[in-house]
């Protein structure tokens, strides 16, 4: 199993839930004028010309990538013990893949993203484990 595949299954799903998150913020005051009539546009093209969709390619931050981590740990930590077991990471993983619009990943999988994140072979993911493995390639 390679690590970028785990983090790309990160990294796609945090554009989605970060940008849910930001708000907007209200423009400057302006002087008013008045009104004037504006011709429609000739075409789709030039309705939208000068307005940008929000850049979602660039990659996450490593800041980004561990605000998701400590604020999603909770979630799925079920007896809030401050680790994941091995079906608590692989529900988390899954998710973040079906999030991702990935396919759901298989046992092997799995089984290999667990063993590459718990770092000390405790049998459990820590939030710092998870943070620090996901956020090496950000």
């Amino acid at each position: 199993m390679r690590k970028t595949a785990l983090i790309t299954a990160v990294v796609i799903a945090l554009p989605i839930t970060v940008a849910s998150a930001q708000t907007t913020t209200a423009a400057p005051a302006t002087t008013m004028t008045a009104p004037q009539a504006a011709e429609p546009p000739a075409s789709a093209s030039e309705a939208t010309a000068g307005q940008t969709a929000p850049d979602t390619s660039a990659p996450p931050s490593k800041t980004a990538i561990a605000d998701k981590i400590a604020g999603d740990f909770p979630k799925y930590d079920a007896g809030k013990k401050g680790t994941l077991t091995k079906g608590e990471f692989n529900k988390w993983m899954s998710d973040l893949r079906a999030t991702a619009g990935q396919p759901a990943p298989d046992a092997k999988w799995l089984a290999g993203a667990f063993a590459q994140t718990d770092t000390n072979s405790d049998k459990k993911v820590s939030s710092a484990e998870l943070t620090t493995f996901l956020t090496a390639g950000a």
